[in-house]
């Protein structure tokens, strides 16, 4: 017996009109000018360079209730910088996400050189870690998209 919000086609009705918003609004990012998302890449280089060049402030006390927050938040930064690196160059994204990578390295290490920061492998870890997780999510995602867009 089929299920009354269920077309002849085995879709609800409303999967078509989901699929064209999702479409419309990945398509949007994926037609933005690259230079964009490199001048975006480049914006939050810097204001990721301002957050490791400030001397950090004592840890309030809660914060060591959560294990490992730093490695989720160096992770999550560059997480970021990831994303908007390989969606500055579609075609190839292996250099810009490298850069990209490179960059998380040399923000660890320009650390030693900041008061009251530290450098720490782990950290640097979760920069590159976050980088690469970034860049492959956005690449997998647009190859997925294509290949939707092609189905139709």
């Amino acid at each position: 017996m089929k299920d009354d919000a269920e077309s002849g086609d085995g879709k609800r009705p409303g999967d078509k009109n989901l699929r064209r918003l999702i479409g419309r609004v990945v398509g949007f990012f994926f037609s933005v000018d690259r230079r964009v998302y490199i001048v975006a890449a480049v914006a939050y280089a810097v204001l990721i360079f301002y957050i490791i060049a400030t001397p950090s402030p004592p840890s309030p006390p809660g914060e060591q209730a959560i294990p490992n927050l730093d490695k989720i938040i160096h992770g999550g930064m560059f997480f970021v910088l990831g994303a908007l690196a390989a969606m500055s160059r579609w075609k190839k994204p292996v250099l810009p996400i490298s850069l990209a990578a490179i960059y998380g390295v040399f923000c660890e290490a320009y650390q030693l050189s900041v008061p009251a920061r530290s450098f720490s492998f782990p950290d640097m870890g979760a920069n590159i870690a976050g980088v690469l997780l970034g860049g492959v999510l956005v690449v997998s995602f647009k190859k997925l998209f294509v290949e939707l867009l092609q189905q139709r």
